[in-house]
């Protein structure tokens, strides 16, 4: 048994259990429907109902009324491949995601430097922002460190090449 994750906490959800119409006012809970996954829909629209701020609770049941029984299963369909992303997530290592992270903001900084002409305060940001991330986190990254040590010095020599070449001064490197 898998769950889904709303910002009220983690919600049970048996994939093998046969599906069945959420509830809504136009429409009885009743027999089952394509919603994704075997899930049952009336406990997967609870779950995300329970989620929001009471105050946001009837304007969001008023809203998923309307849609039609397509675009409601295309909307449980679309939070259930969330949760599955979000448990995929979580069953990975941290390192991994932590250098995953790492490596985005090596590219952004990247993207930044080649673009014409080279925003350089933007590519600084990016590069601080991996100095800093790799430093919070030194020692713990196992066997990913040594290469996200070496994309950090890779991306700093850029910017100091790429601050040369456009005859920019100032010492921001």
């Amino acid at each position: 048994m898998s769950s889904l994750w709303t910002p009220g906490g983690e919600v049970p959800v048996d994939r093998d259990a046969p599906v069945r119409q959420a509830p809504s006012p136009q429409a009885p809970a009743g027999g089952p429907d394509d919603a994704p996954g075997g899930v049952d829909a009336a406990d997967l629209v609870a779950a995300i109902m329970a989620g929001l701020p009471e105050d946001q609770r009837a304007e969001f049941e008023q809203a998923f009324a309307e849609l039609t029984d397509d675009e409601r299963n295309e909307y449980l369909q679309a939070m259930m491949q969330r949760a599955e992303v979000q448990r995929q997530v979580v069953e990975s290592p941290v390192e991994m995601q932590v250098a995953n992270h790492a490596a985005g903001l090596f590219e952004l900084a990247a993207l930044h430097l080649q673009h014409p002409p080279p925003n350089m305060a933007e590519a600084k940001l990016a590069i601080d922002a991996l100095a800093g991330l790799l430093a919070g986190v030194s020692g713990r990254l196992g066997e990913h460190e040594p290469d996200l040590l070496a994309m950090l010095s890779q991306i700093q020599l850029a910017f100091v090449q790429v601050q040369g070449a456009a005859g920019d001064g100032a010492s921001d490197g």
